[in-house]
C-alpha cells in the first residue's frame, strides 16, 4: 500500500500532477534473468508483474482521481537505470484529501531464482531491496525545493522462501499394474531386434512410476535409476542375476517427457512396451525417445516459461491443482531383464513346485531430486520390488456362466429410486439384465503343428444361457451378497432369510423388450516353452467367430430361433435374423424382440481356446391389477420391493457336458430393488464468477445466477415418466440490494442446468415469448427494486440427467451492477432475497415459506414476499424463498475526505457537476470516506444550504437509508449488530464556523419525524449528528469505509 497525506501546514491545493509515486514496474527475477516470473493459472499464460488494482492506465482516469504511466519512465538504483511505475493524481487535492492505493505484484513461486539457505532449514531463498519514490511540487516550478515541495525515497525488501517436497516413486512387476503379464518365456518382437541368443533367456517386465509432490514452490529436477541387475531372492530357488537390456520413458510418442495422470500408466506404456531393449548401448540414438533415461536429468517442474513445458504438464498449473485425484504428476518408466532358463531347469531338477513356489528376483528404482538453486542433499526416493517366475502345468479348461444387473464385480444390490412408485401406478418399465457364457478349453483338446505356431481343437466347446418364467417379487428392507444363493421350495423362489413373501410374476406381467451383444471376446493359445498360455491380446479374425444363435419362446408356445448374432469383419456386433434381414446389436442401437417373448436362449460353439460372449437383455414390466396390488402393499407397509430370477445354463467341451446350472450366484446380482418415488423442490441462489471491475466509472458488476428444479430420487432412466413433477411456468420475485441495478441485456434464461452458469451451448429462452422481466421501484415500500420475471417454458420441458442426478427446472442469470460509493455505503457483500412462485398446472411441488410457517420461519425480507404467495399452484401453498450475498470487491483506489455529489432528473447519476431543468428536484450526496486501517468517531456532517438568493431552490428532505444500516467498528464483537443512529438538525439562521454545535438549541432544532411545524424554505442548514449508535454507544466507523447523506 502506498498513501500520500497532506501534512501539518498544507496548503489549500495540491494541483493537478503535482503529486507523484513512483513505484517499480518489477521485482522478481527469473532463472533466465528475466521478469518472465508470473504465469496466469486458469489460461496458463505469462501476465505482467504489476498489477495496478483499482488505478487505470493514463490517460484514464481512476474513481480516486489519479492513474499511473508505464514505459519510458527510469529510476537511477544502484547506478543503473530501472523502469518504474508512475502514479500521478489527475485533479486539485485539498490539504484534508490522501491519495492512496493498493497496488501488487504477480509471481509464480517456481519461476523465480533462488539462493540456497539450509540456515535453520533447506529452503530457497529471493530477496531484493527496492527504493520507491514521492515527488511532491505544489508549485509546479520542476523542482522540488518549494516549502511544500518533497522529494523522499523509502526503501522496501521483499523475501521469499521456497521449498521441495520430495518426490515419490514406485515399482512393481507389470502385472501389479495391471498389464497382462509380467514374465515371458520367449522373446517379444515389440521389444526391438531379437538377440541371436534370445532362447537362453527368460524375461521380466517391471514398471515403475516417478511422482513429483504437490505444494512445492522452487522449480524441480530429478534424476532416475534403476539396478543394472535383478538379484535372486534367498529361499526363492532362483540362482542367477537379471541383466538390464532395456529400459525406456514412456509414452514413446510426440509426449515423450510429459508428466501424465498415474492412471494413464497402461494405456501410455501398453501391454507389452515398445522398442524397450531398441539402442540400448547406442550412446546417441538415432532418437530422443529412445535414450536410456537412468543416470540423465529430467525436469518436474520448469525453471522457466515455455510453451513446450506447459504442452508437457511441466508448469505451475498441475502440480499445484487443490484436485489431487486428477492432474498429471507422473513420469512412466518400463524395466526390462533377461534371466536365463537354467534357473528353471535346476529348480524342476531340484524337486521345486514352480506352479505354486515361483522364483524371486528383486530390482530397485530411484529417484534424486535437484533443486533450482542446485541443492541435491535430500535421501533418493526409493522402491524395491519383486518379479514372481511360476511355471504352470498343463491345466484344464475353466468354464462360467453368470447373471448379473450391473458389472459382473458388484457387491451392492442395484436400487431404482422410484421404479416401485411407477410400477404401482401402473406404468410400464424396463428392467437390464447381463447374461454372460465363457468356455475355456482343456490343453487335452489342443493340438500343436512342429514348431508350435498353429494350432487346431478337437471338439471345441459349446455355450447356452437361457432366461424366464421364474420372475418374482419379495418384500425386502436391503438385500446383501451374504444373504446367500436364489433357492427354490415347492417350485416357487424364496429369500433364504426371510421368505420376503414372494409374488411370483405372470406371463401378463411381463415380456422381453430387446437385446444387444455387450461384448464378444476370443482368445488364441500360445506355447511358452512349457505349458500352453492364453494370448496377450484378444483375437481380431473375427470372421472365425462363431455365431451366437438367439431363440425365443412367447406364451403357450414353443421355442422358435430367432437369428443370430455375430461380429463382422470389423468386429462391429450384428444381429442377422432367420428372414436373412441384418441390423446393428449395440447399446446405441438394440435389437426388438417379437411381441410376447417370455423365454429366451443364447447358444455359440466355438474353437477358440477361450471364448466368452455377453448379452444385454431389457425386460419390460407391465404389471397387471395383482402385480400392482402386490406393490401397494409394499409401499403402504414402508418396504422396498425386489424383483430377481436366476438364469440356466449349460456349457460343453465336444459333446461332453462339463456344466449345468442354475446361474447366479447371489440374490443381489440377479434382481432390483425397487424403492418409491420422492422429491424436493429446491431454489437456489449465488454469485458466480470474477468481480468485473471498471475503476474509469467506479462501478463493479457481478454475475448472479439463481435456479428452481423438482430434484427426483429416482433413476434418471425414468425421466420420462415423470411428467406430473416438470416445472414448466411461474414467477422469480428478485429482491434487489440498495442502490444496485441489473443490466437489461444480460438477463439470458435456460433450462435448469448443474452447472452454476447456464452453459454457453445451451438453448436460451426467448425474452418476450418465453418470458417477460418487469422491474417494480419501491416495492412494498421497502425502498429496494423487485425484479420480476415471469415465465413459460418452450419445448418439452426436458429433464436434466447426470449421473444421479433427475432434476427438471430453469435457471436465470445476469449480471448485477453497483457503485463504488454504494459498496462503501451499503458494504461488499450486499443481501439479495428471491422467491419463486410455481404457476404449473397439476403440478407437484413443494414450498419452504407458508402461510403455515410464515410467522416462525427464520428469513430475512419475508414480509416482501407475502403478498405473492396467493398464486402458487404447489402441494401447500406459498413460494420457494431462499437468500444470499452478493459478493462485490472492496474498491482500493478510494480517496479519503469529502465528496459532494449532485443527481437529477436529466442525469440520475451522482457526479460533481450536473444539469437539470428549472422546477426539477435534484438530490446532493454527501459522503465522508475513511482512509484504510483508521477507525473514525464524533461524526457530525453539515450542509449549509445558505440563505434563499443564494441557493438553487428550497430544501425539501434528508435521508440516509445505507447510515441506519452502517455497523459501528467494535473491537471486541466483530459481528456486532449495532448501527448507527443518525439525528437530524437544522436551523433557520445560516451558522458559520463558531457556532456548528448541533447541541447548541439557540441555532439548531433536532428536527422530529413525527412533529415538524417549520417552514422548509426557512430552513438554511442542516446537520447530521452520527456520534451514536442504537444502543447509545459511540459510533466508530470502520477504515476504508463511508457514511453518506442524501
Amino acid at each position: 500500500m502506498v498513501n500520500f497525506i497532506g501534512g501539518a501546514g498544507a496548503p489549500q491545493d495540491y494541483p493537478t500532477g503535482s503529486i507523484n509515486i513512483y513505484l517499480p514496474a518489477a521485482i522478481f527475477k527469473g532463472k533466465d534473468g528475466t521478469d518472465q516470473v508470473a504465469e496466469d493459472q486458469n489460461s496458463r499464460s505469462l501476465i505482467s508483474q504489476f498489477n495496478p488494482g483499482d488505478i487505470v492506465e493514463a490517460p484514464g482516469v481512476s474513481k480516486n482521481r489519479s492513474n499511473y504511466t508505464k514505459g519510458g519512465i527510469t529510476k537511477m538504483v544502484n547506478g543503473v537505470a530501472v523502469p518504474y511505475i508512475k502514479v500521478s493524481n489527475t485533479d486539485a487535492r485539498g490539504p484534508a484529501n490522501s491519495l492512496g492505493a493498493i497496488f501488487s505484484y504477480n509471481f509464480t513461486p517456481t519461476l523465480l531464482d533462488y539462493t540456497h539457505d539450509s540456515t535453520s532449514e533447506e529452503k530457497g531463498v529471493y530477496e531484493l531491496e527496492f527504493p520507491v519514490f514521492l515527488e511532491v511540487d505544489q508549485d509546479m516550478d520542476g523542482s522540488f525545493t518549494g516549502p511544500h515541495d518533497a522529494s523522499i525515497e523509502r526503501k522496501l525488501r521483499i523475501r521469499v522462501e521456497s521449498k521441495v517436497n520430495p518426490s515419490r516413486v514406485e515399482l512393481r512387476e507389470a502385472k501389479k499394474f495391471d498389464a497382462p503379464k509380467s514374465v515371458y518365456f520367449q522373446w517379444d518382437p515389440t521389444w526391438g531386434p531379437r538377440p541371436a541368443d534370445a532362447d537362453n533367456y527368460f524375461y521380466g517386465l517391471f514398471y515403475g512410476r516417478a511422482d513429483r509432490a504437490k505444494w512445492s514452490t522452487q522449480a524441480l529436477s530429478f534424476v532416475p535409476d534403476i539396478s543394472s541387475t535383478s538379484a535372486p531372492v534367498a529361499g526363492s530357488g532362483a540362482i542367477s542375476s537379471g541383466q538390464l537390456i532395456g529400459v525406456k520413458r514412456y509414452p514413446q510418442d510426440g509426449e515423450f517427457y510429459a508428466l501424465f495422470n498415474p492412471n494413464q500408466m497402461i494405456s501410455k506404456i501398453g501391454n507389452s512396451p515398445k522398442d524397450i531393449a531398441t539402442e540400448m548401448g547406442v550412446a546417441t540414438p538415432s532418437l530422443p525417445r529412445l535414450e536410456n533415461p537412468m543416470g540423465k536429468t529430467s525436469i518436474f517442474i520448469a525453471p522457466e516459461y515455455k510453451t513446450e513445458y506447459k504442452n508437457k504438464n511441466l508448469d505451475y498449473k498441475e502440480y499445484a491443482s487443490f484436485d489431487d485425484g486428477g492432474y498429471r504428476n507422473t513420469a512412466f518408466y518400463a524395466f526390462l531383464y533377461r534371466y536365463p532358463k537354467t534357473d528353471i531347469t535346476a529348480a524342476q531338477s531340484s524337486g521345486q513346485d514352480l506352479e505354486t513356489h515361483p522364483l524371486k528376483y528383486k530390482s530397485t528404482f530411484s529417484v534424486q531430486d535437484i533443486w533450482q538453486d542446485g541443492y541435491s542433499g535430500t535421501p533418493k526416493a526409493e522402491s524395491t520390488a519383486e518379479l514372481e517366475v511360476y511355471v504352470r502345468k498343463n491345466i484344464g479348461g475353466v468354464a462360467r456362466l453368470d447373471k448379473y444387473t450391473g458389472q459382473p464385480t458388484d457387491t451392492n444390490t442395484q436400487l431404482i429410486k422410484g421404479m416401485q412408485t411407477l410400477l404401482a401406478e401402473g406404468t410400464p418399465v424396463s428392467l437390464s439384465y447381463s447374461l454372460f457364457a465363457g468356455t475355456h478349453l482343456k490343453d487335452s483338446e489342443i493340438t500343436w503343428n512342429g514348431d508350435h505356431t498353429a494350432y487346431t481343437t478337437a471338439n471345441g466347446s459349446k455355450a447356452e444361457i437361457s432366461d424366464g418364467g421364474r420372475y418374482t417379487l419379495f418384500s425386502m428392507d436391503n438385500i446383501s451378497s451374504s444373504d446367500g444363493k436364489p433357492t427354490e421350495s415347492a417350485g416357487v423362489l424364496s429369500y433364504p432369510s426371510t421368505g420376503g413373501d414372494p409374488y411370483v410374476l405372470s406371463e401378463d406381467d411381463y415380456s422381453y423388450e430387446s437385446f444387444y451383444l455387450a461384448d464378444y471376446t476370443a482368445y488364441d493359445v500360445e506355447f511358452n516353452g512349457y505349458s500352453n498360455e492364453k494370448a496377450v491380446n484378444p483375437s481380431k479374425a473375427y470372421t472365425r467367430f462363431a455365431p451366437i444363435e438367439v431363440y425365443g419362446k412367447k406364451k403357450g408356445g414353443s421355442e422358435e430361433k430367432l437369428g443370430e448374432l455375430y461380429k463382422n469383419a470389423a468386429g462391429y456386433p450384428k444381429f442377422r435374423s432367420v428372414s436373412g434381414v441384418e441390423q446393428d446389436a449395440t447399446m446405441q442401437k438394440p435389437v426388438s424382440f417379437p411381441d410376447g417373448i417370455k423365454e429366451i436362449r443364447f447358444k455359440n460353439s466355438s474353437s477358440f481356446y477361450e471364448t466368452g460372449f455377453t448379452t444385454r437383455v431389457n425386460l419390460r414390466l407391465h404389471p397387471t391389477e395383482a402385480m400392482k396390488q402386490r406393490l401397494e402393499k409394499d409401499l403402504q407397509n414402508k418396504k422396498n420391493s425386489f424383483i430377481a430370477a436366476p438364469a440356466e445354463g449349460k456349457l460343453s467341451i465336444g459333446d461332453t457336458e462339463i456344466v449345468k446350472n442354475q446361474v447366479g450366484e447371489f440374490w443381489n446380482k440377479v434382481g432390483y430393488q425397487l424403492s418409491p418415488a420422492n422429491y424436493q423442490s429446491v431454489l437456489e441462489k449465488k454469485s458466480i464468477g470474477t468481480v468485473e471491475d471498471d475503476p474509469a466509472t467506479g462501478r463493479q458488476r457481478r454475475t448472479v445466477t439463481f435456479t428452481a428444479y423438482n430434484d427426483m430420487s429416482i433413476n434418471n432412466s425414468y425421466a420420462a415418466y415423470l411428467n406430473a413433477y416438470k416445472i414448466t411456468e411461474g414467477s422469480f420475485y428478485d429482491l434487489l440490494p440498495f442502490d444496485t441495478n441489473v443490466v437489461p441485456d444480460s438477463i439470458e434464461m435456460g433450462d435448469y442446468s448443474y452447472t452454476d452458469a447456464l452453459p454457453t451451448s445451451g438453448t436460451r429462452y426467448e425474452k418476450g415469448k418465453d418470458y417477460t422481466v418487469e422491474f417494480i421501484p419501491n416495492w412494498e415500500d421497502s425502498g429496494q427494486t423487485m425484479m420480476k420475471i415471469r415465465f413459460k417454458r418452450p419445448g418439452k420441458a426436458d429433464w436434466f440427467t447426470g449421473g444421479v442426478l433427475t432434476r427438471n427446472g430453469v435457471r436465470v442469470q445476469y449480471k448485477l451492477e453497483n457503485t463504488y460509493s454504494s459498496i462503501i455505503d451499503n458494504g461488499a457483500n450486499p443481501k439479495n432475497n428471491v422467491g419463486f412462485v410455481d404457476e404449473t398446472p397439476k403440478h407437484k411441488s413443494t414450498t419452504n415459506l407458508t402461510t403455515d410457517n410464515f410467522a416462525t420461519a427464520n428469513y430475512e425480507n419475508k414480509q416482501y414476499f407475502k403478498s405473492v404467495m396467493g398464486t402458487s399452484t404447489s402441494e401447500k401453498q406459498g413460494i420457494l424463498y431462499t437468500e444470499a450475498n452478493v459478493d462485490y470487491n472492496i474498491p482500493t483506489a478510494v480517496s479519503a475526505g469529502f465528496v459532494n455529489r449532485i443527481s437529477t432528473e436529466i442525469k440520475k447519476e451522482y457526479i460533481p457537476e450536473n444539469v437539470s431543468y428549472a422546477g426539477d428536484p435534484y438530490v446532493h450526496k454527501l459522503m465522508y470516506s475513511t482512509a484504510p486501517n483508521s477507525k473514525t468517531a464524533d461524526y457530525v456532517l453539515y450542509d449549509i444550504l445558505g440563505t434563499e438568493e443564494e441557493r438553487n431552490g428550497d430544501f425539501d428532505y434528508v435521508d440516509f437509508p445505507a447510515l441506519l444500516r452502517k455497523k459501528t467498528y467494535d473491537a471486541h464483537n466483530a459481528n456486532t449488530k449495532d448501527t448507527a443512529a443518525p439525528v437530524v438538525y437544522y436551523a433557520t439562521v445560516k451558522p458559520d464556523v463558531s457556532n456548528l454545535n448541533v447541541d447548541d438549541s439557540s441555532i439548531w432544532t433536532k428536527y422530529d419525524p413525527e412533529n415538524h411545524p417549520v417552514d422548509k424554505k426557512s430552513i438554511v442548514a442542516i446537520a447530521v449528528d452520527v456520534r451514536k449508535t442504537k444502543t447509545g454507544m459511540p459510533f466508530y466507523l470502520p477504515g476504508q469505509s463511508a457514511i453518506s447523506i442524501y
